[in-house]
């Protein structure tokens, strides 16, 4: 029987995913890599934030924006992608995503609609963005 994750907390420990010591600024690469397949192994779901193992919503954002959330990206999605072969993973296991609480948080700021280009898969972060102006303009009036 395998372990299954509970959203919202590490992979690795249990704890609340953003709280616990196994968070990214308190780890080395290879433990935190070890600990991503360790977690998506566990849950049987290959679409998981490689910072909490959170299951979110596909989006996009600009190339700039990710640059600055995840600097060392193609080095870190490298080691992954090796880790993974060696341990005769699928090849449809999709690597090196992060989930818009985690964007944000390694953003150091809130994530705003100029982050996301106009692109069909943020259609419903766009939709959802201009539904909330709408509902503001009319508490306004």
């Amino acid at each position: 029987m395998t372990d299954s994750v509970i959203p919202g907390t590490c992979g690795a420990c249990g704890n609340a995913s953003h709280e616990c010591e196994c968070a990214p600024e308190n780890e080395q690469i290879g433990p935190r890599i070890d600990r991503f397949l360790k977690g998506v192994r566990n849950s049987g779901d290959f679409r998981r934030c490689f910072d909490c193992l959170d299951r979110d919503c596909p989006y996009m954002v600009e190339g700039l924006v990710w640059k600055q959330a995840w600097p060392e990206y193609h080095n870190e999605l490298n080691m992954l992608v090796n880790r993974a072969r060696a341990k005769n993973w699928p090849s449809n296991v999709v690597f090196g995503l992060l989930c818009l609480r985690c964007l944000s948080m390694r953003l150091g700021r809130p994530l705003r609609i100029e982050d996301f280009p106009n692109v069909p898969i943020n259609l419903p972060i766009r939709v959802g963005y201009q539904m909330g102006l709408d509902a503001s303009r009319k508490t306004e009036s």
